[in-house]
């Protein structure tokens, strides 16, 4: 009778195992989780003490499959705690006497954490590039930039006093696949070098006002062009658009417009450009020469460019 109570607590406790390791399966099911079966064994001691005194002990040893670790949906962490089968030891200390221990239940405990894998960001479209752009070369001797400015002269009234010099560089970098995609480089004008039709004006300008002797070099930068069209050019088409950019003027730095229009004809662009601003947003007063002169403030300032096609 002894043995078989102690087959019966053993098969008890694995049927105990084995329902709770369904148990858990079957709630997991639905996610996808997948469960892992460690095995636990189950000691059982058995003690007998002989009539004539001497104790036999015999010692059984049996295991079950308990569910520790459990995993579930991505990013998520299933901490599952399972009782083990208790060892139960038995003890007969006399016939017809018996004592039954049973030890604290082992518990085991699994965390499992699944991350998920890395998201690897889609990289953006790249731009299609239209056609290429063509360099033009600005021709000095055949280009000018001009002012001017109107002034009044004791005893002749108002007249207008115009300026200009050669002394102009830069490039143009033409897309005739798409003009729009045209771009304009830094146009450089050497100041120092205007002339007008009295030279007694010309020296005012140089030392006092303009003070282009200690500032020779005024700088266009092209910031962006307005109004080219996005359909290939036509050799001879004529372009009416705007170049918005900052022009330096001694030390200072302004935006300003040019309305500007230009067109190619085999490998020579031919453009204009045409700007107004005043003399005291660049830091300088109208010239004005003991009364007998006396400038307005404000400056027009325009630019007649021809370029060579420059491979």
């Amino acid at each position: 009778m002894i043995w078989r109570g102690k087959r019966g607590q053993r098969r008890l406790a694995a049927l105990i195992a084995l329902l709770a390791a369904l148990m858990l399966l079957a709630a997991c099911g639905g996610g996808g989780a997948t469960a892992t079966l460690d095995p636990v064994t189950t000691t059982t001691a058995t003690t007998t003490a002989a009539p004539g005194g001497a104790a036999t002990t015999s010692t059984t040893t049996s295991s079950a499959s308990v569910v520790t670790s459990a995993t579930t949906a991505p990013d998520s962490t299933t901490t599952t705690t399972t009782a083990a089968t208790a060892a139960t030891a038995t003890t007969t200390t006399a016939a017809g006497s018996t004592t039954t221990t049973v030890a604290q239940p082992t518990t085991t405990t699994a965390t499992s954490t699944a991350s998920e894998s890395p998201r690897v960001a889609a990289s953006p479209a790249a731009t299609p590039i239209i056609g290429s752009a063509e360099r033009y070369a600005i021709i000095p001797e055949q280009s000018t930039a001009t002012y001017h400015v109107n002034e009044t002269f004791v005893g002749q009234g108002l007249s207008t006093a115009t300026g200009s010099t050669s002394a102009i560089s830069g490039d143009i970098f033409i897309n005739k696949s798409k003009p729009s995609a045209s771009t304009i480089g830094t146009i450089t004008v050497d100041i120092s070098t205007l002339t007008s039709d009295r030279s007694q004006r010309d020296d005012a300008i140089r030392g006092n006002w303009l003070e282009s002797k200690k500032y020779p070099t005024a700088t266009f930068v092209a910031k962006r062009l307005e109004g080219l069209p996005d359909t290939p050019y036509t050799d001879g088409q004529p372009l009416t658009f705007k170049i918005i950019g900052d022009l330096t003027v001694r030390t200072v730095t302004k935006e300003v417009t040019f309305d500007a229009t230009g067109k190619i004809v085999g490998d020579l662009f031919t453009g204009t450009a045409h700007t107004t601003f005043n003399m005291t947003d660049f830091g300088f007063d109208p010239p004005s020469i003991f009364g007998v002169l006396k400038a307005e403030n404000g400056v027009i300032l325009d630019l007649a460019i021809q370029a060579k096609h420059t491979p």
